[in-house]
């Protein structure tokens, strides 16, 4: 079995009322496994610049793999684990379901597996209050912990 690893990304998005603070993600990788190096980078980005009171905010977690590496798709085939966000939201706020690009397939021998070898966005709406005050520059920080199984050739989990 060539190298695998689970990779934990901590994302944090800073959205001002009126403006979203570019929304980059900053991120603390965990290696596990004996990885060397990170293989797939991540960021969290926002849809729009500006969050308005009722109105849905998409989001993305883009993944970006070196070559040969790659993560799952939501059904992996036979053998994997799809992306997990697990989102942490001011009140009010709700994330809906990942919405999924179309996979490659990644046949290896008998087997076949569904996932991405290419630069991926998995995009995430949030529900926005309708209460929400508007104006001025009072930040709200929405955190999400995104994890993903990374794979180069054979990717069996343990």
């Amino acid at each position: 079995m060539l190298p695998t690893r689970v990779r934990s990304v901590f994302c944090s998005l800073a959205i001002a009322f009126g403006l979203v603070s570019s929304a980059a993600a900053q991120i603390e990788s965990l290696l596990r496994f004996g990885a060397p190096a990170a293989n797939i980078k991540s960021e969290l980005l926002a849809a729009t610049d500006a969050v308005v009171p009722g109105q849905p905010l998409v989001v993305g977690l883009r993944l970006v793999p070196s070559g040969g590496w790659y993560t799952y798709w939501q059904v992996p085939g036979d053998a994997g684990l799809p992306t997990q966000i697990a989102w942490e939201l001011p009140p009010g706020f709700s994330a809906g379901p990942i919405e999924w690009p179309h996979p490659q397939r990644l046949p290896l021998g008998p087997m076949v597996n569904f996932g991405y070898k290419a630069e991926t966005m998995l995009l995430t709406t949030l529900s926005v209050p309708q209460n929400l005050a508007t104006g001025g520059f009072v930040t709200v920080r929405a955190g999400a912990k995104a994890n993903w199984l990374e794979c180069k050739d054979v990717c069996i989990p343990s």
